[in-house]
């Protein structure tokens, strides 16, 4: 089932830096409160340090589109708090080539 997924990115010092959003596929469709695994790219590659919460984050919104045939389901998840804008590029790079996330930077 495709899913359009959605976060943000900030500091761990409150500065906002810009969100996350692309779609992936699950086997069943996320629920409020589930963790969405973002650690492993599934092609061998981890998720690079820098970050607070592991590339684990929970769904916090979901969002249900009536009458659309693909992507009619759509979650938000926790924000993802990076440590500084140098680790920032690497995740947003990691995420963007093992996800195909689309980058919005503020």
């Amino acid at each position: 089932m495709k899913v359009r997924v959605d976060f943000s990115l900030q500091t761990s010092n409150g500065i906002s830096i810009g969100h996350m959003e692309g779609t992936l596929e699950f086997p069943l469709a996320p629920e409020l409160g589930d963790t969405i695994n973002l650690m492993f790219s599934g092609e061998g590659i981890n998720i690079p340090k820098g970050h607070e919460n592991g590339g684990i984050l929970k769904v916090t919104e979901r969002i249900i589109t009536p009458n659309k045939n693909e992507d009619y389901l759509s979650i938000m998840l926790d924000d993802m708090i990076i440590t500084d804008d140098i680790q920032a590029d690497l995740i947003i790079n990691y995420l963007s080539t093992s996800f195909k996330f689309n980058a919005n930077l503020y």
